[in-house]
């Protein structure tokens, strides 16, 4: 069983969960950081990153340098129209 989480230091502005994740209330809404039992300061880190998108009320960017499957059908889908326009593919 893990021990619980604690503040790396007071002014530290993430609240440790007992479940093992750091959490802090931003704007009515409690939301989670970090991995589970991971290191606070990782967890500040997404904090940071996300911070900014919760306090406008929006969802924060993915931060992974890859693509989401909505992106990936959009240009494959882009490629087949262009084939079809040169001729290389039939509509059918």
């Amino acid at each position: 069983m893990h021990m619980p989480h604690r503040k790396p230091s007071p002014d530290f502005p993430l609240t440790a969960y007992p479940q093992g994740y750091f959490c802090k209330r931003i704007l009515g809404k409690t939301h989670y950081f970090g991995a589970r039992w991971g290191d606070p300061y990782e967890a500040l880190k997404d904090y940071e990153f996300k911070r900014p998108y919760f306090e406008a009320g929006e969802e924060p960017q993915r931060q992974g340098t890859g693509i989401t499957l909505e992106e990936a059908f959009d240009r494959f889908l882009a490629e087949k129209l262009r084939q079809v326009s040169s001729g290389e593919l039939g509509k059918r």
